[in-house]
């Protein structure tokens, strides 16, 4: 227990081996602990150790954030150094253009077929005015009233 608590004491300093060293060194200490009977010893103990353990896995996940924040800043910087990030702005600011561009001026609507009004096919076309001379149904007066209609439309 004291090996681990030395080790604690100098957390940000040990290298990623130790710190795995160290967190599987809480561990088993940790369950020798938990298998005695519960008194106030092994609880304080245990929460100590809990701790401990919490500690040490804060530790990883901040060298993790750490690893990320610079493989970026270094990513910044070789852009920096080579005009990548330059390239990638000049990309951006012609994307944006033309986004702009698609805004302003409506895209043209993909080519339809002309509407155009058909009559249902269940529709049968009105007589013309000799089928109904034909028929006898056409008086002088209805017809000739039809055909005056039919050559305003």
């Amino acid at each position: 227990m004291d090996q681990i608590k030395q080790m604690m004491d100098q957390l940000s300093d040990i290298t990623d081996e130790q710190v795995s060293e160290l967190q599987a060194s809480i561990l088993s200490e940790f369950e020798s602990v938990e298998k005695e009977d519960p008194t106030p010893q092994t609880v304080d103990a245990m929460t100590s150790l809990a701790d401990m353990l919490d500690g040490v896995r804060n530790e990883i996940k901040r060298r993790e954030v750490a690893t990320v924040e610079l493989a970026q800043k270094a990513a910044e910087a070789t852009n920096r150094v080579y005009g990548k990030e330059d390239e990638n702005k000049d990309m951006e600011t012609t994307e944006v253009k033309d986004a702009a561009m698609h805004e302003e001026a409506p895209a043209a609507p993909a080519e339809e077929a002309p509407v155009t009004e058909e009559a249902p096919v269940s529709e049968t076309p009105a007589p013309t005015m000799e089928e109904e001379k034909k028929n006898g149904r056409c008086s002088s007066n209805a017809c000739s009233s039809r055909s005056y209609s039919r050559s305003r439309r």
